[in-house]
């Protein structure tokens, strides 16, 4: 039976309509001011947080810690799974900037971002590379081995 998370606190359950029923209690608007929404990636023995990089062995346990790279502000909101899950190479979705850690890449700002040149960091897209090695581990965790 599959598993469905929250991405904003982990919250699991066995159905998405279950966990959509239910209040959040990180939710961005505040708390239990919203309800669960889905965590579209696959289930993982690590998550990453797609704004700075940190990682955890569970969704609950990165979602846990504010990230001061959030863009509600340092400290203001949680960290949030990355869907892309760990890779070797990281891709800006804005300009194509490259980086071997999420870490690395959203340390910069971004010349094409959409709130303004340099007004905001790099952030990962979520689509497999050019990496053939990249496509394969995605293909592998999505359908197996």
């Amino acid at each position: 039976m599959a598993n469905y998370y929250c991405k904003y606190c982990g919250a699991k359950a066995s159905s998405i309509l279950s966990l959509t029923n239910g209040t959040c209690s990180r939710h961005p608007k505040g708390r239990n001011q919203g309800m669960h929404e889905l965590y579209e990636g696959v289930e993982d023995s690590e998550y990453i947080c797609k704004y700075c990089g940190t990682k955890a062995t569970s969704i609950s346990s990165l979602t846990n810690g504010t990230c001061r790279k959030n863009p509600y502000g340092n400290g203001e909101g949680h960290h949030e799974p990355f869907i892309g899950g760990i890779r070797k190479e990281y891709v800006c979705k804005y300009c194509g900037d490259k980086a071997t850690s999420i870490q690395s890449l959203t340390n910069g700002l971004c010349p094409h971002h959409p709130t303004g040149r340099g007004k905001g960091r790099h952030a990962p897209t979520i689509l497999p590379c050019s990496d053939p090695n990249l496509i394969d581990d995605l293909f592998k965790k999505i359908f197996g081995s």
